[in-house]
C-alpha cells in the first residue's frame, strides 16, 4: 500500500484551481499559505491509516505501507556556498517536505527557518505517530534543475519564493539536458543516482521503489502507427537512469524495484491526453487500438529494461564490454561532464538480444543503444547518457531471467 503524490495534490491541484498552473511551470506567480497547510491535513491522516494498517492487519497479510513522493533534483547553479545552499534547500522543500516527518517526526530545518509561523507544526503525539511510520519509500523522478540563491521577499510569500532559490534549466547558457515536448522536463539521468544516494545519507537508506520515470512526447496524431513505434528517444531515456540506478544499488541504496511511466498512453494532469508517457501506443483515431513501442527492437517489453541494467552489470562486473565516451571539451557543451548527453540524438547501434525467460525462449531481436557521438551544441553533457559499447558476450541472471547478450557494433567509432 502506498499513499501516491499527496504533493502534487497539495501545490499542483489548487494551483490549477486558481489558474497560475504552481506545480508545472518552474516559476509559477502566486499560490497562498495553504499549500502548506494543506499538506500538514493530508500527510497525518496518511500516516494514522499507516498506523491502523500497521497495527491490525500487517503481521497477518505480510503487507508493507509505504508512500510516494514526486520530486526533481537540483544541482547548484555555481559553486558558491550560498548556491549550494540553495540547492540542498530546494531538495528539502520538494523532497525533504514529506520524507523529514515520516522520517524523523518534524519538517526540515531549512523549511521551518525558512518559513517560520506558516509552517504548521506538528504536536508530540503527532510527530511521534509520524517518525519511522513507513516501511518503503516510493520515489517520482522525471528531470534536474539548477538552483541559484534568491534574496527572501516580504509580500506574496508563497511555497516557491520560501525556498530562497531561483531555479533554472541553464547554466552558463548551457541545457541541463535535452530538452523534451514538456516544458519542464530534461533529460538528466545522472540526477535520480544524485537523489539515491541523498536518501541513504540522509533518510536511514529505506527500501526505495522508483515509482515513476519516464518521458513525454507531444501527441502527434499525424505521425504514422509505424513510425511512432519506434521511439528511440524513449530507449535512451529508460536506458541512462537504469544504469545510474544500477550504480546506485552497487552504493548500497535499497533500491527494491523501478516502475516506468507509463504503461500505457493516458491522461497527464493538466496537459490530458496532449503529450504521451506510454510504452504501450495508443491510436486515438482508431477506437483507442493500442500497439506495443518498438516492435523491431525488442522481442518483449521487459528486455526495453533488462538491456539496460546489463549493460552496466557487464561494464561494471565482468569488465569484457568496452564503452567508449567522448573526452575533452565538446561543441557547445559544458565541459564539467562529458559523460552527459552521448547518444541523445545520435542514430543507435544494434545489438543481437537472446534472452531465456524461465523455460520460454524469447526470440533474438535488435536492442538499440547510443552510439558514441561527439557533441550536442548547447546542452550540458553533465545529465548522464553514454555512449555505445564496441562489442561482446555477457551473461545477466537474475531469480526469474536469464539474459545472454551478444554485442556487436553495426558502425565505427565516430571520428573526431
Amino acid at each position: 500500500m502506498r499513499s501516491n503524490t499527496l504533493s502534487l495534490l497539495c501545490l499542483l491541484s489548487l494551483a490549477t484551481l486558481l489558474g497560475v498552473n504552481g506545480a508545472a511551470a518552474v516559476a509559477p506567480t502566486v499560490v497562498p499559505r495553504h499549500d502548506l497547510s494543506s499538506f500538514n491535513k493530508t500527510l497525518f491522516p496518511s500516516t494514522f491509516v499507516f498506523g491502523i494498517g500497521s497495527s491490525a492487519y500487517q503481521a497477518r497479510q505480510k503487507g508493507k505501507i509505504g508512500i510516494t513522493i514526486p520530486t526533481h533534483f537540483f544541482l547548484p547553479k555555481s559553486n558558491t556556498a550560498a548556491d549550494n545552499k540553495a540547492a540542498s534547500r530546494a531538495l528539502d522543500f520538494f523532497f525533504g517536505w514529506y520524507a523529514h516527518p515520516v522520517t524523523y517526526g518534524d519538517y526540515p530545518e531549512s523549511m521551518r527557518s525558512s518559513v517560520g509561523a506558516r509552517l504548521p507544526a506538528f504536536t508530540k503525539a503527532e510527530s511521534e505517530g509520524l517518525k519511522n511510520s513507513i516501511d518503503f519509500l516510493g520515489v517520482n523522478y522525471y528531470t534536474t534543475y539548477y538552483a541559484e540563491h534568491a534574496a527572501p521577499v516580504t509580500t506574496n510569500r508563497t511555497f516557491y519564493t520560501d525556498i530562497l532559490a531561483t531555479l533554472t534549466t541553464e547554466r552558463n547558457g548551457l541545457l541541463v539536458g535535452p530538452k523534451t515536448d514538456l516544458n519542464w522536463l530534461f533529460i538528466y539521468p545522472k540526477g535520480i543516482h544524485h537523489l539515491m544516494l541523498h536518501i541513504r545519507d540522509q533518510y536511514k537508506n529505506p527500501d526505495v521503489y522508483i515509482t515513476e520515470n519516464g518521458i513525454a512526447e507531444s501527441r502527434n496524431d499525424s505521425i504514422p502507427v509505424d513510425e511512432a513505434r519506434k521511439d528511440a528517444i524513449r530507449i535512451r531515456y529508460h536506458n541512462g537512469h537504469l544504469q545510474f540506478l544500477l550504480q546506485a544499488i552497487k552504493d548500497g541504496v535499497n533500491v527494491k524495484g523501478y516502475y516506468a511511466w507509463s504503461f500505457s498512453d493516458s491522461f497527464e494532469w493538466d496537459a490530458g491526453y496532449t503529450v504521451r508517457f506510454g510504452l504501450i501506443y495508443v491510436d486515438y483515431k482508431n477506437n483507442l487500438k493500442r500497439y506495443p513501442k518498438f516492435p523491431s527492437t525488442f522481442a518483449t517489453m521487459e528486455a526495453l529494461f533488462v538491456v539496460a541494467l546489463g549493460l552496466v552489470y557487464h561494464k561494471e562486473r565482468k569488465r569484457e564490454l568496452e564503452r567508449e565516451t567522448s573526452g575533452g571539451v565538446l561543441a557547445g557543451v559544458s565541459p564539467d561532464n562529458v559523460e552527459g548527453c552521448l547518444g541523445a540524438i545520435e542514430p543507435l547501434e544494434a545489438i543481437p538480444i537472446h534472452g531465456r525467460h524461465r523455460s520460454r525462449v524469447v526470440p533474438p531481436a535488435s536492442v538499440p543503444v547510443p552510439e558514441c557521438r561527439r557533441s550536442i551544441a548547447g546542452v550540458s553533457p553533465e545529465c548522464g547518457l553514454f555512449g555505445g559499447p564496441k562489442r561482446g558476450v555477457f551473461r545477466v541472471v537474475s531469480p526469474t531471467h536469464t539474459f545472454i547478450f551478444v554485442c556487436v557494433p553495426t558502425a565505427a567509432p565516430r571520428a573526431e
